[in-house]
């Protein structure tokens, strides 16, 4: 009986030891993690963007995403200028902006009779092609105010009192809308007529359509050729290539 209490205190002994030291070697443990990775430290933390990476305990991993990216910003399109605040470099924001001409217009004519000299019977005043093909740059002067500034060839095929001349001009023009736009643009012209060399003015009113892409134009002319005066009415409808260029080049830019 004895031997066997003895037995017993031995084994409560080697228990309470192993305890002892299952307890001591845990307290250690958690000194060096409490050491290593207290509070305000990191900890490697296993994510699908992160692995090596350390991020503050309680606190998610970002991932890669959350990185702004360069194609998230606004994009500075060509021939923008930024003139008034209106949130943005976008050039589909409802303001003018500057950009290049290229227009081509047919359209008919209405010559007059002409004064001084030579007369010329209202009879012999018939409607007549005519062809205009216009160069220039439009410049953004404001948020709605720009001035354009043009030059190019234009042909009269009246036989007549038909005419073919250069002309060149700058005039203002009211930006409405994306849509619409009104402009006045006076021109010096001169050119051959049927009775000689000429020289005159034409003044033209646009209406500006589409962004700028289908421009309505309504104009008159006048020159003084060998002592007559030739009148012309001129109703004419332009498609502005320069226009559809830049529609395509916003497009790409991802801003339509």
């Amino acid at each position: 009986m004895v031997r066997g209490m003895a037995v017993r205190r031995e084994r409560s002994v080697w228990n309470g030891g192993l305890a002892l030291a299952g307890a001591a070697a845990i307290l250690g443990w958690a000194g060096v993690a409490a050491g290593q990775w207290g509070p305000g430290q990191y900890a490697p933390q296993t994510t699908p963007y992160g692995a090596g990476q350390y991020t503050p305990y309680g606190q998610p991993q970002q991932g890669p995403y959350a990185q702004p990216l360069p194609y998230g910003q606004t994009q500075q399109m060509p021939g923008y200028q930024n003139l008034g605040n209106t949130g943005g470099n976008d050039m589909t924001a409802d303001k003018a902006y500057s950009w290049p001409i290229l227009r081509i217009s047919p359209g008919v004519g209405v010559n007059l009779p002409g004064v001084g000299g030579r007369q010329i019977v209202p009879s012999d005043a018939l409607p007549s092609f005519d062809l205009d093909v216009t160069v220039g740059y439009r410049f953004a002067l404001s948020r709605r105010v720009f001035l354009a500034a043009e030059g190019g060839y234009g042909l009269n095929t009246e036989p007549a009192m038909g005419s073919h001349a250069g002309s060149v001009g700058v005039g203002p023009g009211m930006y409405l809308h994306r849509h619409f736009s009104v402009a006045w643009v006076p021109r010096f012209v001169i050119g051959e007529t049927k009775f000689g060399l000429g020289m005159g003015a034409r003044n033209t009113v646009l209406l500006q359509t589409l962004d700028n892409v289908i421009n309505l134009e309504i104009g008159h002319q006048w020159l003084w050729s060998e002592q007559r005066d030739l009148h012309e009415l001129r109703a004419q409808v332009g498609v502005d290539v320069a226009a559809i260029v830049h529609l395509y080049t916003v497009s790409r830019l991802g801003g339509r």
